[in-house]
């Protein structure tokens, strides 16, 4: 049986036992170290730092992987790294380590930005009628509104109908004022005809979001965009709060995930919506996913989408703020903000 190779350091030269020389746990370096070189031990060669280096990374890698943008590229560079060094036959521990950690990482912030893209993003929402404004802000129904009446009607041509003209612009401002108000109550049955009758506190949030769509739309530079939408979340935190009961809305999305736990996604307004993650990685620390046996899950199973629902539920915190929107991008947390909420309680209407 032949002896095991000896893994790379810096043994005595065997031309000059004097010295020492670097073995690569393949062949001999080409030159020899001083007489006062280690002849053993702990390798020095530069090699042996890189080998350590790339460990160092691929731990790094792995910590921080739930960073989308960070975590890839560490995982990626540590990958990179411990495949070059073995194809330069540096096959210690720490470079085999570092190639199994940097793919696990890599494989994990892959997973978890297609969750991100794929799950809690929606394309640009279309235009719906009645529901924005010619800028992409909310607006009005889209009833056309009454063309301004012709000059022939408002002045009157008869000498004799001058006296009945200021009579008559009592009337027709009342007129107006009925056609409003009446389009208004057209808007408000609509809206409980879709999303059921809301709740005061359930008003309120709509009516903040949906007046922010205004303001961002108005943001000229991307940190006016997002100062409008700290300033959103902090009204809702100070006029509505983290909490929604006996909220209603209608269902957007419904399904599970490969752990079989519920996820669920209601909207309460046009391009308003409450959910929870879709997946177990995004979860992992804001336990939203609803496990089978409860009854809440139970109700979830007989719902589809459109269905009308009541529900409660706390969103879930931010770092600044009582909620916090799970879009990808800025610019749909402001068009199309999608609210992250641990549901209490999701029952059918």
């Amino acid at each position: 049986m032949s002896n095991p190779t000896p893994p790379p350091g810096w043994y005595p030269d065997p031309q000059n036992p004097q010295s020492s020389r670097w073995w690569d746990g393949r062949s001999w370096g080409p030159s020899a170290a001083a007489a006062g070189a280690p002849a053993q031990g702990i390798p020095t060669h530069p090699a042996v730092v890189l080998g350590t280096g790339v460990f160092v990374l691929a731990i790094a890698s792995l910590v921080f992987f739930w960073i989308p943008v960070l975590g890839l590229l560490l995982a990626a560079g540590a990958l990179a790294w411990s495949i070059v060094s073995l194809t330069r036959n540096l096959r210690t521990w720490k470079v085999v380590s570092a190639t199994v950690l940097s793919s696990v990482s890599l494989v994990l912030g892959v997973a978890l930005m297609a969750s991100l893209v794929g799950g809690n993003d929606d394309p640009a929402p279309a235009v719906e009628s009645g529901s924005t404004t010619d800028e992409g802000t909310p607006g009005a129904a889209s009833d056309p509104e009454p063309s301004d009446p012709e000059p022939s009607e408002m002045v009157p041509t008869d000498p004799e109908d001058e006296a009945a003209g200021g009579a008559s612009d009592a009337p027709r401002s009342s007129t107006s004022e009925s056609d409003e108000q009446q389009k208004s109550e057209s808007k408000g049955s609509e809206d409980t005809a879709t999303y059921g009758k809301q709740p005061r506190s359930e008003r309120e949030f709509v009516a903040i979001v949906t007046d922010g769509f205004g303001t961002f739309d108005e943001a000229d530079t991307d940190l006016q965009q997002s100062e409008a939408i700290r300033k959103r979340n902090e009204k809702i935190c100070s006029e509505v709060g983290s909490t929604a009961d006996g909220w209603t809305g209608v269902v957007a999305d419904v399904g599970a995930n490969g752990e079989g736990k519920a996820w669920v996604e209601i909207e309460v307004a046009p391009h308003v919506t409450v959910h929870t993650w879709n997946n177990a990685l995004s979860d992992a620390f804001d336990d939203t996913l609803i496990a089978p046996g409860s009854s809440m899950f139970d109700n979830l199973v007989a719902l589809q989408e459109g269905d009308t629902v009541t529900f409660s539920g706390e969103f879930v915190r931010d770092d600044d703020a009582c909620v916090q929107t799970t879009n990808v991008t800025q610019y749909f947390s402001g068009i199309d903000p999608q609210f992250l909420m641990r549901f209490s309680a999701v029952d059918a209407r």
